[in-house]
């Protein structure tokens, strides 16, 4: 106790005050905004760029060959395309301030008459689009959404073509995290997270 009593009052009350700010701030904390799957936008705000461009941009390769189109493909995603037939890109639209997410198949799943993308839930599969490669930017902007959920529970995801060929997407933890990583990016970028 002595050397409680050797602290300056005023000093002591400061760092009490703190350390029950700090708590209150924990206590109350805002929650978390929730993905809207119903409303889908594309249209990005100066800050979600600023941050996007200044702290996310640094993990993608940027390909600017598209112009006025900027497409970010995530650094650490897999090399070999047989491992990983389905990657997501974020596209930026910086002349209409917008940005669009991708999804992206291989040469041998482009091949394929129609590359199908079915989510697995409770022991049921569900067709979410017919054909990946000619889907628009709401299509994707809504399989993407549906993929983001998937990962986030767990549930298993799989890609199966014309001829019934099934493969399971993101079946290791690696290509899973990426996912995870390109989605909640994006969806950072337009607000919906």
């Amino acid at each position: 106790m002595k050397k409680l009593s050797k602290i300056n009052p005023p000093v002591l009350w400061f760092w009490v005050f703190v350390v029950a700010l700090l708590g209150l701030s924990f206590l109350f904390a805002p929650t978390a905004k929730l993905l809207n799957l119903h409303e889908i936008r594309f249209t990005t705000t100066s800050s979600s760029i600023l941050y996007f461009k200044n702290i996310r941009s640094y993990f993608y390769e940027v390909d600017a060959d598209r112009k006025p189109l900027l497409v970010y493909r995530l650094k650490s995603r897999t090399s070999s395309t047989v491992e990983r037939p389905l990657d997501f890109s974020i596209v930026s639209n910086p002349l209409s301030n917008e940005a669009y997410i991708y999804l992206e198949t291989n040469s041998k799943f482009k091949q394929s008459l129609k590359p199908s993308v079915f989510m697995v839930k409770e022991n049921s599969d569900t067709l979410l689009y017919a054909d990946v490669t000619k889907m628009n930017n709401e299509q994707h902007f809504d399989m993407a959404a549906s993929i983001y959920l998937s990962l986030l529970s767990d549930e298993d995801i799989y890609l199966t073509t014309s001829e019934r060929s099934r493969i399971k997407l993101f079946e290791d933890d690696h290509s899973r995290q990426n996912a995870e990583i390109v989605l909640e990016d994006y969806f950072k970028l337009v607000n919906k997270l």
